[in-house]
C-alpha cells in the first residue's frame, strides 16, 4: 500500500476531528444560497458514509479506492466552488455548508489542503469558520510535512491508544490551544477516548 492509501486508512480508522453540525432545517433557512448548502452537506453525508464503510472493513481494498476516487472528486468540486465564491459565508450556505467544505478539503491531497489554508484563515477572520478547525489544518499540514505539531489536534492509534503527534513545545500547548479557542489537550484527549 502507498504512503497515501497508509495515511488514508490511518485517518479514516481515526476520524477525531470531525466538526458536529448544526440542525438542517435551521441552517437551511438562514442561507441565501440553500442549493449550495444542500450541495456541500450532501457530499459531506456521501463523505462520512464512505469513510464509514471503510473503517467497517478495513481489508476492502475497493472501498478504500472507491473513497480516493470520491475524495478527488469532491476536492475538484470544492475547489470549483471557493474559485467562483471564495470561502462562503455563513450568511450564504450556513455554519453546516462551510464546516463541510473544511472537512472535504482535510481528506484532500496535503497539497490542496496548504493551498486553501489562507481562505480559511479569513473565513475565521470574518468568523465563517471556527479557529480550531484552521488549528486542526495547520496541525495536520505540519504532520504531513514531517514537523511537529502546534495544537495537538492529530492523533494516532498506538497500543490501543491515541497518542498525539510530536508537539512543538508541549509546554506552551495548552497556551496556543486557548489562542485557537480550543480546550485543555487532556479534556481533549479524555472526550475522544470516551467516543
Amino acid at each position: 500500500m502507498n504512503a497515501r492509501l497508509e495515511s488514508l486508512a490511518g485517518a479514516a480508522l481515526i476520524m477525531c476531528c470531525l466538526p458536529t453540525f448544526a440542525q438542517e432545517s435551521a441552517s437551511r433557512t438562514r442561507c441565501s444560497q440553500p442549493a449550495l448548502r444542500d450541495e456541500l452537506v450532501r457530499m459531506l453525508e456521501t463523505d462520512q458514509r464512505s469513510r464509514q464503510h471503510v473503517i467497517e472493513r478495513p481489508d476492502d481494498r475497493k472501498a478504500l479506492f472507491l473513497l480516493l476516487e470520491q475524495d478527488r472528486e469532491r476536492t475538484q468540486r470544492v475547489l470549483a466552488i471557493l474559485k467562483e465564491h471564495g470561502w462562503p459565508t455563513t450568511a450564504q450556505v450556513g455554519a453546516d455548508g462551510s464546516e463541510a467544505i473544511w472537512t472535504i478539503l482535510q481528506h484532500s491531497d496535503p497539497a490542496v489542503l496548504q493551498s486553501t489554508l489562507a481562505l480559511m484563515e479569513k473565513a475565521a477572520t470574518r468568523h465563517d469558520l471556527d479557529w480550531g478547525l484552521v488549528a486542526t489544518s495547520i496541525d495536520r499540514i505540519r504532520v504531513n510535512e514531517g514537523k511537529k505539531q502546534l495544537y495537538g489536534t492529530q492523533l494516532e492509534k498506538k497500543g490501543g491508544k491515541l497518542v498525539p503527534y510530536p508537539i512543538q513545545e508541549e509546554a506552551k500547548l495548552d497556551e496556543r490551544r486557548k489562542r485557537m479557542g480550543l480546550g485543555p489537550f487532556e479534556e481533549y484527549l479524555k472526550r475522544l477516548e470516551q467516543r
